[in-house]
């Protein structure tokens, strides 16, 4: 109860008589606020979507706007206004994990998108299996698969699923990463998007053959007419005018920076062959595709129709490119927000069809934020920074340079940079100079890098850690795969190319995500406490009155359950 009013332990023994009261009432009215709570019956179907990018001010920003899906979800749901990834690097793997296991990287293995394995020396996609093949499309033997064998633990499908064997689970995204790691480790279905084909595939981990109802789903058949029109405003021009300018110089990457974005105006260099992919992975189109081929999957696989709990997990990751690409200020990602509120309408609508509104849940949340452009906030007198990746390793090899001599070492002291530094002990292990003076003598030296504001090593981690986010990146941290230093950038800072933008910090504007909850029995409200990603698995688990993992991280939002 103390992590619900947002409180620690060792707080407790500091409080007067004033603070005991309110924390009581405080407890009291959650007492209350869980008695209300309760769904009406057990779900056909829950349908878990995490939209790539999207940030809870979003909503804030957006959704006056929204006359659909969005609006209906907001109006009917319980928000947690207030939840964040409380993860040290806010990228897409890690954040699809935290939700699906209810656990922190440092628990379920999958600390990145890729890392680097010292114990093999070599470089690890987090979804990526060499021992299956991709299905669904010609395949040599050369095209890599995919799988959740780096997933280390369990997800809320496999709970479901242990629960029931007669349940099943399925997940798509345009995203391999996506799709795996919210589908879980005994999925009985993950589908994701292949830029050759335009198809969704999925590898033999999950099945030996490729279902007919999806061989017949090719994008370029598919979504044709959108690809001829392409992608131009949804809304009059006067609701986008609260907006930067629409031909923000870095909006940078396939297409020009202003609309419309079509096939023809895209910029030189980029194979006609690679037009179609493009559009269909970095518009609003992408996630129409996926939202469209989910429901062929709910009719042709019959989910929620056999008197069990079926689950369907959903990836938009169209959002993450369209917002790496304009980033979280331009039109661009504003239209997208609209007409995603216009495809959900279409599905919720598609469901209601199918098993009636109360019939089935909706989950909605995201992986990660993003940072804004730091150029856009420099001009409104804010300190940020673009800091060019292609300077770095210069400047890393000078690091090196004064790490040697301190050191008195002659060898390659970084092995590899890759989220941090991975670090080469050979030779300070021969000369009998300590792994953590090592590490120490890197993080020195990198903390002197004008852009950098703290570096973190294993040796800085513990409840008693004086370093601000310390917590955050230990979570980040699995012995052998985890950089030997990692870095805090300034706030507003970014190591990135001359365009676009990205995530991955412990700042609010990569961590501050929408947590929603529509779930027919339970009356709309707003949460204003902070809560965490991983609380939404052990909380489902608790909905469903399944047992999750007794190792999660993750608490049960006490607002949604009602007490046994």
């Amino acid at each position: 109860m103390l992590r619900y009013v947002g409180l620690h332990y060792r707080y407790l023994c500091y409080m007067n008589l004033r603070t005991l009261i309110a924390l009581t009432l405080c407890i009291v009215c959650a007492i209350n606020q869980r008695a209300k709570a309760q769904p009406d019956k057990q779900p056909d179907l829950v349908v878990v979507i995490a939209v790539d990018q999207m940030r809870q001010d979003f909503f804030d920003r957006f959704g006056e706007h929204f006359t659909g899906g969005l609006l209906r979800l907001m109006e009917d749901g319980v928000m947690f206004t207030n939840a964040h990834h409380e993860h040290g690097l806010t990228n897409t793997a890690p954040g699809h994990a935290a939700i699906s296991t209810g656990k922190y990287p440092s628990n379920n293995g999958i600390i990145n998108n890729s890392f680097y394995d010292k114990e093999i020396h070599a470089e690890v996609y987090c979804v990526g299996d060499q021992y299956e093949s991709l299905i669904g499309v010609p395949n040599d033997g050369n095209v890599p698969s995919r799988s959740p064998r780096n997933l280390k633990s369990t997800t809320i499908g496999d709970w479901l699923k242990k629960q029931n064997s007669k349940s099943r689970v399925f997940s798509v995204a345009r995203k391999d990463r996506a799709a795996v790691l919210l589908g879980g480790q005994k999925a009985d279905g993950a589908y994701w998007f292949d830029n050759v084909s335009t198809k969704f595939v999925t590898s033999t981990y999950y099945t030996k053959d490729y279902p007919k109802w999806a061989d017949a789903m090719v994008g370029t058949e598919f979504m044709e007419e959108e690809l001829v029109s392409g992608w131009d405003k949804y809304g009059p021009e006067e609701i986008y005018a609260s907006l930067r300018p629409d031909d923000y110089e870095v909006e940078a990457g396939a297409f020009y920076a202003d609309f419309p974005h079509t096939r023809v105006r895209m910029r030189q260099g980029i194979p006609r062959s690679s037009r179609n992919a493009i559009m269909l992975t970095t518009t609003p189109m992408g996630d129409e595709f996926v939202i469209k081929f989910a429901e062929l999957l709910v009719e042709k696989e019959n989910l929620g129709k056999s008197g069990n709990t079926d689950m369907l997990m959903v990836g938009c990751s169209a959002a993450d490119a369209i917002g790496h690409h304009f980033g979280p200020e331009s039109h661009e990602v504003m239209d997208y927000y609209l007409r995603l509120d216009q495809y959900l309408d279409e599905f919720l609508s598609f469901l209601d069809s199918r098993y009636g509104r109360d019939g089935y849940w909706v989950v909605l949340v995201s992986d990660h934020g993003v940072n804004p452009m730091p150029e856009a906030l420099k001009a409104r007198g804010i300190d940020a920074e673009r800091i060019l990746t292609t300077g770095v390793g210069a400047v890393l090899d000078s690091i090196e340079d004064i790490a040697r001599e301190k050191l008195g070492m002659q060898g390659r002291i970084i092995e590899k940079v890759m989220g941090g530094m991975y670090l080469n002990y050979l030779e300070s292990d021969q000369r009998g100079i300590s792994r953590k003076i090592v590490r120490q003598t890197m993080a020195e030296l990198i903390k002197t890098l004008p852009y950098v504001e703290d570096t973190y090593t294993v040796d800085d981690f513990g409840s008693n850690s004086p370093k601000p986010y310390a917590e955050l990146f230990e979570r980040s941290y699995y012995n052998g795969i985890t950089a030997d230093v990692m870095y805090r950038l300034k706030e507003n800072y970014m190591l990135h190319g001359p365009y676009g933008t990205s995530h991955g910090s412990v700042y609010d504007y990569d961590t501050h995500v929408p947590i929603l909850f529509s779930i027919p029995g339970i009356a709309h409200t707003k949460i204003d406490r902070r809560v965490a990603t991983v609380d939404v698995a052990p909380t489902l688990a608790a909905l469903l009155q399944i047992k999750a993992d007794k190792r999660v991280d993750g608490q049960v939002l006490y607002e949604l359950v009602k007490p046994q």
